[in-house]
Order: C-alpha cells, then sequence, then structure tokens
C-alpha cells in the first residue's frame, strides 16, 4: 500500500474517484493529524520588559504598527 498523502474529505473523494475510473484500486483511511507548537511568550508593561530584555526595538515597532492599524477602527473581516 502507498500512501499518497492528507487530504480533506472532498478532495479524497475526487482522487479516489478519479483513481477508480482509472481501474486502480484505493480506499480512503480516516487519521487525526495534530499540529503541535510551542511559543514562549513574556507578559508586562512595556516599561517593565525594557530592565529584562535587552532589545526592544523589534516589539515597540510592532507595537505602534498594531496601534496606528487599530486607530483606524478597521472592520473585522479587513484587519
Amino acid at each position: 500500500m502507498i500512501k499518497l498523502g492528507d487530504y480533506s474529505k472532498e478532495v479524497a473523494k475526487k482522487l479516489v474517484s478519479d483513481l477508480r475510473t482509472a481501474g486502480i484500486k484505493c480506499d480512503t483511511r480516516s487519521h487525526f493529524k495534530i499540529t503541535h507548537f510551542r511559543t514562549d511568550s513574556l507578559e508586562g508593561r512595556l516599561s517593565q520588559l525594557k530592565e529584562v530584555l535587552k532589545d526592544t526595538q523589534k516589539i515597540e515597532r510592532t507595537l505602534n504598527a498594531l496601534k496606528s492599524a487599530l486607530a483606524q477602527n478597521p472592520e473585522p473581516d479587513k484587519f
């Protein structure tokens, strides 16, 4: 047996249909696919973080960009 990949139900049905039309025996099997990732974060006021962190320029640029974007009151689907 050869695993072709991970597909959504709709795509898998189409793929199986095409393969069977071509005369190739195949089947589908459901399985869980879990994506795990880890993130580290710091919480606190920027003034407090400046005491702990050496370089806060990237954080400050990100916060300024976020403040600027939010000041324009964007609609949720456009944000």
